[in-house]
């Protein structure tokens, strides 16, 4: 189980460090940000949720859940100038969601570990289905969600990582 006081660093670099990435890489503003850390029962992915395990001493599964205009938004942005065929512009949106999430963890993880133990990330993993995860009695689950003026995300917090599997799903009904 992760301690209150972790989960609170966690949100907090995480959330400073993506408003940061918005700002200055896709110049888009976050107007509201909102904190759920605790009586959080279900989590409702959007439409493009783009998943990462973040191993070493934090063991989490981290995830930045999209609304379809939002990710389309910097989409276009990402690829302004590249032509892109109508048949592999859903792969090259996945691919976007999947970098968003890499760049920044990938910044975070000095700002969540200074000195101590080396952070692991995996690959980024993409979830093309909204649906919605009901917390099992050990699981804990924390959101952010922040709303721009193109649309709205959440980034989730997913913990222990082990009942999950890269999809979201329970591993095994004796863990929970």
């Amino acid at each position: 189980m992760l301690a209150q006081q972790d989960t609170k660093q966690i949100m907090d670099v995480i959330s400073n460090r993506t408003k940061l990435f918005l700002q200055t890489e896709i110049h888009l503003t976050v107007d509201q940000t909102q904190f759920y850390q605790s009586y959080v029962t279900a989590l409702k992915l959007r439409h493009l949720t783009s998943l990462m395990s973040l191993g070493g001493n934090i063991g989490i599964y981290l995830a930045y859940s999209f609304e379809k205009k939002l990710i389309h938004y910097i989409f276009k942005l990402y690829t302004q100038g590249i032509d892109i065929e109508p048949e592999e512009q859903d792969q090259y949106i996945a691919e976007t969601a999947g970098d968003i999430i890499n760049i920044i963890v990938g910044n975070a993880t000095q700002d969540l570990s200074p000195a101590g133990p080396i952070i692991t990330l995996s690959p980024p993993i993409i979830i093309t289905e909204a649906k919605q995860i009901i917390r099992a009695r050990k699981a804990q689950f924390f959101t952010v969600e922040m709303i721009t003026g193109e649309g709205v995300f959440n980034i989730f917090f997913i913990a222990p990582k082990e009942l999950f599997d890269e999809n979201l799903n329970y591993v095994s009904n004796e863990k929970l």
